[in-house]
């Protein structure tokens, strides 16, 4: 089973030479570099885009519901859009993300959790092309008819 090293600011258990309370000094003046070399700020950076593509995917996805036939993939999605209630689906999804955030924002200092928030902004970005792509032949087929 692995453990997650003493200080979380530390690449491996082997290395954990600064106080797992503080994070690494930066002396004088900050500039951006220094400031984005903090893992947190990466980690909360990351979260915001996330947030933000979240809000892209649930725009669209109310979008493509009432232009006409859609078929959405999540079962669970799908069955609150069957009902018309776009409110529980706004809540649904906002509270999804919005708890795994919290999640990744509590281990913000762990590598794990920057990796974690890597892949989800992925993976939005991915769903994000795959909107755009659907738009794109909804509006090519629109215009041609």
């Amino acid at each position: 089973m692995t453990t997650l090293p003493g200080n979380p600011y530390a690449w491996s258990a082997r290395d954990s030479s600064a106080s797992p309370q503080t994070p690494p000094a930066l002396e004088g003046r900050v500039s951006l570099g220094d400031w984005l070399a903090r893992r947190p700020v990466r980690v909360g950076l990351l979260l915001m885009a996330v947030a933000l593509l979240n809000g892209f995917d649930l725009t669209f996805t109310i979008m493509a519901c009432r232009l006409g036939p859609f078929i959405e993939l999540n079962p669970l999605a799908a069955s609150v859009i069957d009902t018309g209630n776009y409110t529980a689906l706004t809540f649904y999804k906002i509270g999804l993300v919005a708890a795994g955030s919290f999640i990744l924002w509590q281990f913000r200092a762990y590598r794990i959790s920057e990796v974690g928030c890597w892949m989800l902004a992925l993976l939005y970005t991915g769903v994000s092309l795959r909107w755009f792509r659907y738009y794109e032949t909804w509006h090519q087929a629109f215009h041609e008819s």
